[in-house]
């Protein structure tokens, strides 16, 4: 595997605990989760449209079509629906459980069907084969998961 792909993967992942705090620092301000969640997704949608407008005067981007969006089968569309989930989830989990726990409970649910996916091609993957080590790997992270439940308080 590239170690530029899992440095940045990693880095990603260190940004998710960053913005589960400062979400639930929004829904205090702003009384509930789900409204820091739309601050989330406006904050979010202005740096992308500034960024696309950046690429697409670079010529690295083109602008979408109708038709292209069209060519995509409906579930693709449920992803933005996955996301709001995933951000209102923290944003009210964060202060309740502990950003170690909420992750580390993140993490295990994501890797359970992310073994699924791969193994089945879901939503057009490449299939890669359910193993020993893979599921060896998905245990350890559970006991994990219970190892941290455990010191949290």
């Amino acid at each position: 595997m590239n170690p530029v792909y899992l440095f940045f993967a990693m880095l990603s992942g260190a940004c998710l605990p960053l913005q589960a705090g400062m979400n639930a620092k929004v829904r205090e301000g702003l009384g509930h989760g789900v409204l820091a969640t739309v601050v989330n997704f406006i904050v979010g949608l202005l740096a992308l449209l500034a960024l696309t407008a950046v690429l697409i005067s670079a010529g690295q981007a083109a602008m979408p079509t109708a038709e292209k969006a069209r060519g995509m089968p409906w579930w693709a569309w449920l992803g933005g629906l996955l996301g709001a989930w995933m951000v209102a989830t923290a944003a009210i989990l964060a202060p309740k459980m502990g950003v170690t726990l909420l992750f580390a409970s993140i993490v295990l649910g994501q890797l359970i069907v992310s073994m699924a996916a791969d193994h089945w091609g879901w939503v057009g993957l490449n299939v890669k084969e359910i193993s020993v080590p893979r599921i060896l790997g998905v245990v350890l992270v559970a006991l994990g998961v219970g190892l941290v439940a455990y010191g949290t308080k």
